[in-house]
């Protein structure tokens, strides 16, 4: 029996300003935000409900509206990955030979005001390691933080104990100015 192949997934380019203080990083967008072209499109996804209290706009509002309210709050989001072969959304079932990874460090490199990376997730977290990418951050003096993934599929946490994790991490990233180290 020969390998199964499945069509490939292909994630969203970075949304970001300049001005961006905090990278969120998940791993791949799921089936139904790459349908929907939307950020932890999913509505049983924490992400925006976690953020909703940072930008001032609810999470069931236009998706437009919240990710403008998230770059106007200084938070950019992409995805660790650029692509990836996966059946389904879970990330367990992602074939590690097909990964391409999205080029982290010359986005990070356009973001002066960078102070804190935010991995979402063990995925996130895995494939930003494997790719090098931890070892260029902490070159310059920029945090990275995994923190539970805001995934339906990880339900382990409860919100309570998510949004927690997720809002220090918040907090303390938009709070503070960078201190890039010159490269």
């Amino acid at each position: 029996m020969g390998g199964e192949f499945y069509r490939l997934d292909i994630g969203f380019p970075p949304a970001y300003r300049n001005d961006a203080k905090l990278l969120v990083l998940g791993s791949l967008p799921g089936k139904r935000s790459i349908a929907q072209s939307q950020y932890y499109g999913h509505p049983r996804n924490l992400f925006w409900q976690i953020l909703s209290s940072y930008i001032g706009i609810a999470a069931d509002d236009d998706y437009c509206d919240r990710l403008q309210a998230a770059l106007d709050t200084k938070i950019a989001l992409w995805d660790v990955m650029a692509s990836a072969q996966r059946p389904g959304s879970l990330d367990s079932s992602i074939e590690r030979g097909s990964v391409q990874v999205n080029p982290i460090p010359d986005l990070i490199a356009n973001l002066p005001q960078l102070n804190t990376v935010i991995l979402n997730g063990s995925a996130a977290m895995r494939y930003f390691k494997q790719a090098g990418f931890d070892e260029f951050c902490s070159s310059l003096g920029v945090a990275v933080e995994h923190l539970p993934s805001t995934s339906p599929a990880h339900a382990a946490l409860s919100y309570e104990m998510k949004a927690a994790q997720w809002q220090r991490v918040i907090d303390k990233a938009l709070s503070q100015d960078a201190k890039r180290i010159s490269r």
